[in-house]
Order: structure tokens, then sequence, then C-alpha cells
């Protein structure tokens, strides 16, 4: 390769092509050189090749553009189009460079196991965690996995267990909400957790199932959480009961009424 370099030097000296040549000149043999390694796999050497390429033609087309907004471009010859064509090689060129590489680690991969299930299984900790922050990324990989299977269960058309992960995301959110150490933040996400509840429930109604009925139960107790820590946080702020009496109230609404739903949907049960 030192002789290539060595011979494009000579090349220059001896000819002495104008600026906008000269990048051409130096381009297009450093294209020939990273095509050449990508098909000896050597990915380092194509990478810096591709790199050169890339810093050649940014660099001359600074001067080309110059030329070409003062009018300077050659008459006799497409400069234009041929900076064009190099330009787009070399996108092609970092692309076939990842899928290449991208290929050639699939390989390796199928050849060492060990290596990708360890890394796989570092993706979630096995660690007891107590902090917000390390139950958080166990939450958003879990919630990841929720979202894949409900999609899945969606598009195939199987309600009931569609349903069934729409609840187990709401259950995702009631084991975080233990992390979390601001009780207003708390109350917001049992808020949250009650309103996801309340969409499932729609849904759920047409399914008299079990699932129903532990669905009323959790929202039953949400509901009453959220009053419990309201009312404690306005004790603890010293604020008058009537700030949050609608509010609270509209909770008690909901727990009585997921109560007498639970009741008369165990009684449709025992009947059947």
């Amino acid at each position: 390769m030192q002789l290539c370099h060595n011979t494009l030097y000579l090349q220059q000296s001896h000819n002495k092509p104008d600026v906008l040549n000269e990048g051409l000149m130096w381009a297009v043999p450093t294209t020939s050189f990273y095509i050449y390694f990508l098909d000896k796999y050597r990915f380092s050497d194509a990478r810096n090749y591709l790199a050169a390429t890339q810093y050649i033609l940014d660099e001359y087309e600074n001067e080309f553009n110059a030329a070409k907004e003062a009018k300077r471009l050659p008459e006799d010859e497409d400069i234009s189009m041929k900076y064009c064509s190099l330009r787009t090689r070399l996108d092609y060129g970092w692309a076939k460079y990842g899928n290449m590489l991208l290929l050639h680690l699939k390989h390796k991969l199928f050849q060492n196991p060990d290596e990708r299930i360890k890394d796989i299984g570092s993706q979630v900790t096995d660690n007891i965690v107590s902090n917000l922050s390390d139950a958080k990324a166990i939450f958003l990989h879990t919630i990841k996995w929720h979202e894949k299977v409900k999609a899945y269960f969606s598009e195939t058309g199987n309600t009931f267990l569609y349903l069934s992960m729409r609840y187990n995301i709401a259950l995702t959110y009631k084991y975080l909400e233990c992390f979390e150490p601001d009780r207003s933040m708390r109350i917001k996400m049992h808020k949250r957790r009650v309103q996801m509840l309340k969409d499932i429930l729609v849904l759920t109604k047409p399914y008299k199932e079990l699932l129903l009925l532990y669905m009323y139960t959790d929202m039953f107790i949400s509901c009453g959480t959220v009053i419990d820590m309201m009312m404690e946080n306005a004790e603890i702020a010293g604020k008058p009961f009537t700030e949050i009496k609608t509010e609270v109230l509209e909770y008690v609404k909901n727990c009585v009424q997921c109560w007498e739903k639970y009741y008369a949907e165990l009684t449709c049960l025992k009947t059947d």
C-alpha cells in the first residue's frame, strides 16, 4: 500500500493537476482500497480508507463549491458528476461496511454462543436493587417485553391474552411505585394505574373470567391507596380536607363501584 501512496505522490508532482482534479485523483484510488479491504474482511483497514475518502471529498468539495459559485468550473469536464458519483460510492461503501461487519460478527456469535448468552443476560440485573434508578432499569426492560407480547396478541386477535398483557403492564407500574421516594410522585403513579385499569376494564367486561375479579380487586386497593396517601399528604402539608374533598370522594366512589362489581361478578361466576 505504501507503494501505491508513493505512486500517487509522484503522479501528482509530475502532472500538477488543478485543485479540483487533484481531489478526484486522491479520492478515486482510496475508493478502490476500501473495496479491496472489505472483500478481504480487513475491517480496520477498510474503515480507515472510507474515512480517508470522506475526508478528501469533504475537503475538496469546499473548493468545488467555491469554484461552482464563482463559475470557475472547467467547461470541458463534468467535475460535478464525478464528485457526485464518488460521494454516492462512499455512502454505499459505509453501508456495505456496516452490513459486512454485522454479518461477520453474526458468524462469530454462532461460533461462540457463550459470549452472546452472557451479553443477553447482562441486559437485566439479577442483583437485589434498593433505589429508584436501578428499579427503573428493570422496569423499562420488563415493559419492553410486555409491549412486544402485547403487540403480538393484538395482531393475532387473541383479545384475552392481549388484555392480560395490559394488566401485567399495570402491575409493573405498581411494583415500581414502591421504589419512588417522593410521595407526590407515588400518588401520581397510583392515579395512572387506576386510569390504566379503568381503560382495561372497559374492554374486559365481555369476558366472565377470573381476570375481571383480579382487576376489580386491584383497582379497589389502588383507589384506597390513593385516598390514604392524599389524606396523609394533606395532613403533613396542613391542608384542609375541603381542598381535596372532591377528588377523595371520587376515589371513594370508585372503590364502592369496584366492590359492587366484584361481588356481582363473583356471584355470576358461582351461578355459572
